[in-house]
């Protein structure tokens, strides 16, 4: 049996629904678009100021990547005033 369920897609920034078969499931799996919507989007997509227009790093749960004093970015990225990794310009 499967069941419709709803995904966080950092490429199209927005939830899709998925075809869950309910095996190896993760933290990217929820029951509806709302609230995928509420967990994902506000914090997946930043304003637009936060990295100059590009898209920040996103870890592999497409939550953008925190940086602070103690925590750099990789190589190509840097951290910016929302301690935020945004692509080296």
């Amino acid at each position: 049996m499967t069941m419709t369920r709803y995904h966080y897609d950092s490429v199209t920034r927005k939830c899709e629904p998925f075809q869950f078969f309910g095996c190896s499931s993760n933290g990217n799996n929820f029951a509806s678009k709302l609230l995928c919507e509420q967990f994902c989007v506000e914090k997946a997509i930043p304003k637009e100021s936060d990295c100059n227009g590009l898209s920040p790093l996103v870890d592999p749960s497409n939550s953008v990547q925190q940086c602070d004093s103690s925590v750099s970015c990789p190589s190509g990225f840097v951290c910016n005033s929302q301690k935020r990794c945004c692509p080296t310009p």
